[in-house]
């Protein structure tokens, strides 16, 4: 029981450590497969992705600071419900509260069971040689039915076993899903384009009974639907429509603050502003660095291999060093870019501009969050004045 906080005002138990709180949020934002999954189907819009990326976290701040400061004043699990039920009554607390964990989960349940069956069940039943079941759950509503309830029962099971024995799995599954984006950065760094051309060619062929030329039809079917997501550019308008679906990924805050009861010190406003503030800029830093080095050249392979580079160094940086997350994703970030940009071109020169530009792109978004930091803090002096 020694590593346990006693709740005061009920005698219940807070089993989870700031750390619990952080593998939960970094598995909610999800930068590769729901950042990417995300990005990839708000092309039509027109809006171009940098600046959309920098205008959510002004607003995203903003959301920041009213959570953090919910969080201090009522450390309850729970989130929303607490907070509304409390403040404007039973009744319109629930109301608002579950309409919208209903709406969520209309939305996450399909969308993790997409992810799912073509990730892992669709992939295992082709490898075991069950092409016909692997094709129904891949391309089959029904099989996205099937894997929804799938999904549900998985969860569930979760959830019965306890919040101190989940904080347990998760951390198996976030070493182990370390572990695995180790291994997929190094098949990356020693593979080339064209032998995961050449893989998959063989693969879907031999598996799922896929025509001949199958990554060139798919490239072609891309090309002809215009999905290609612009860098920079658009009207406010057209960023303004964009703007959902980075919120969308990037809402953690209210997905966090519901378990933040859980978690030792959650009294503490600074620490919950500066842990929340944290994932707000590594997240908007990943991504405007790594549209700035696409501006520069570099490929989609290496700015994967930035991205993973970035993760294992905020881990390695978290775990060792402290605070030193930001320095280690930043780090991270940027050797993979500069290796992977060296090792397709066999140039420094170009390499390092790359890597120049994902600088460039990181002081873009740093200066911009400094600047809400600058606004926020006049905004919180003009209330104690004018409160004084």
């Amino acid at each position: 029981m020694s590593d346990l906080f006693i709740r005061k005002a009920t005698g219940l138990v807070r089993s989870w450590s700031v750390f619990d709180a952080f593998v939960y949020a970094f598995f909610s934002i999800n930068l590769v497969t729901l950042g990417l999954y995300s990005f990839s189907q708000m092309y039509y819009f027109g809006g171009g992705l940098i600046p959309a990326l920098l205008l959510s976290a002004a607003f995203i701040i903003f959301e920041v600071v009213i959570y953090a400061s919910l969080i201090a004043v009522m450390p309850r699990s729970g989130g929303d419900y607490v907070w509304q039920s409390r403040i404007l009554g039973g009744g319109i607390g629930f109301i608002l509260a579950v309409t919208g964990w209903w709406f969520i989960l209309w939305l996450w349940v399909p969308l993790y069971a997409d992810m799912l069956r073509h990730i892992v069940i669709t992939p295992i039943l082709g490898l075991l040689g069950a092409k016909e079941i692997a094709l129904w759950f891949g391309q089959s509503s029904l099989g996205l039915f099937v894997t929804s309830l799938l999904m549900l029962a998985i969860v569930t099971g979760y959830i019965m076993l306890g919040m101190k024995r989940y904080a347990q799995i998760q951390k198996w599954c976030f070493y182990g899903g370390m572990l695995g984006l180790a291994i997929v950065l190094i098949l990356l760094l020693t593979g080339s384009p064209e032998a995961f051309k050449s893989g998959l060619e063989a693969n879907a062929t031999t598996l799922f009974g896929a025509q001949p030329g199958v990554y060139d039809a798919t490239v072609a079917l891309g090309t002809a639907a215009g999905a290609s997501t612009p860098l920079t550019g658009g009207s406010f308008g057209l960023i303004m429509l964009t703007l959902p679906y980075l919120v969308f990924f990037n809402l953690w805050p209210n997905w966090g603050a519901t378990l933040y009861g859980e978690v030792r010190g959650a009294t503490d406003f600074k620490r919950n502003f500066a842990g929340m503030a944290w994932a707000l800029g590594v997240t908007t830093d990943v991504w405007v660095s790594q549209a700035s080095a696409k501006l520069g050249g570099a490929s989609l392979r290496s700015l994967l291999i930035g991205m993973g580079g970035g993760a294992l160094g905020a881990l390695v940086g978290a775990i060792f060093f402290g605070a030193g997350a930001l320095p280690g994703a930043i780090i991270g970030t940027l050797l993979g870019v500069v290796l992977a940009e060296w090792q397709r071109r066999q140039n420094w020169r170009e390499a390092l501009e790359s890597g120049g530009l994902w600088l460039l792109g990181c002081a873009l978004s740093g200066a911009v969050q400094f600047l809400i930091g600058l606004l926020m803090i006049g905004i919180f002096v003009w209330q104690a004045l004018k409160g004084a």
